[in-house]
């Protein structure tokens, strides 16, 4: 008589090895699956016959190692189509930066009629009397011509912004002495036609005192559709030559007979 062969159990760790590869769980299901279903194989092996799941174990591993390899696929598709998404609106949200004296043709979405633009440059003008200390007054002289149905508006003024070289914007003010047309009076513009003229602005007597110049001038009359256009460097130097003078008072040298500056 031989005594009686105990019944074989399936062990828990193959089953759970199925299971926790089959849930997934952005890969985590994957990794635990394949550990469970290592363990599984162990402890079955040693079993001595007591207990079965070697094929839901072996399942375990296969199906969690593919697991592992599509959320590392995943992972690496998410940088790369985030990285363009990025990059994409980057490029969209940033302006179109160009040389002063170069014409921008202006998206047919501009609601003011204008087709394109030319930023001549910047040039110091008498500040305007006002009750906020303004310092300096900038004139930006611009050229703006209107699309085939014409800027019955005129130039939308309120989408000019001159960049400071701290970084801030100012918007146009309408007290500032300009040496040429207004070109943010609204004066309508007919339908293939430019004018030509300035757009004014004031430097507060702060930013002038820390040394801010004038770099770039904006257009910006919609969100997907900005243009800059970046001032010459010897503009921006002389801008900043002007505000030091005037902070400091300082003496134009006068020219002694040798030729050479004299000093004071």
């Amino acid at each position: 008589m031989y005594p009686p062969t105990p019944p074989r159990q399936t062990n828990g760790f193959s089953i759970a090895a199925l299971v926790t590869s089959l849930l997934w769980l952005g890969g985590v299901g994957g990794i635990l699956g394949v550990v469970f279903g290592i363990v599984a194989h162990r402890q079955i092996r040693h079993s001595e016959g007591r207990e079965t799941g070697e094929g839901l174990a072996t399942a375990g591993i296969v199906i969690g190692a593919v697991g592992i390899l599509m959320a590392i696929a995943t992972a690496v598709l998410m940088v790369i189509v985030g990285s363009a998404i990025s990059r994409s609106v980057h490029e969209v949200l940033s302006p179109r930066v160009v040389d002063a004296g170069r014409t921008v043709t202006i998206s047919s979405a501009d609601p003011s009629g204008v087709d394109r633009i030319t930023v001549y440059g910047a040039r110091d003008v008498p500040a305007p009397i006002s009750g906020l200390a303004e310092a300096r007054g900038i004139a930006v002289s611009a050229q703006v011509c209107a699309g085939r149905n014409g800027a019955p508006s005129g130039l939308d003024a309120s989408s000019f912004l001159l960049r400071l070289s701290d970084g801030t914007s100012l918007w146009p003010v309408s007290d500032v002495p300009l040496p040429g047309a207004d070109l943010a009076a609204g004066d309508p513009i007919a339908a293939g036609t430019c004018v030509t003229g300035d757009v004014g602005f004031s430097i507060p007597a702060r930013q002038v005192g820390l040394g801010a110049v004038p770099t770039r001038v904006l257009y910006n009359p919609e969100l997907f559709d900005n243009d800059a256009w970046r001032l010459p460097r010897a503009t921006a130097s002389g801008f900043r030559g002007a505000s030091v003078r005037r902070k400091l008072r300082l003496p134009a040298p006068s020219v002694s007979p040798s030729g050479r500056p004299a000093l004071r």
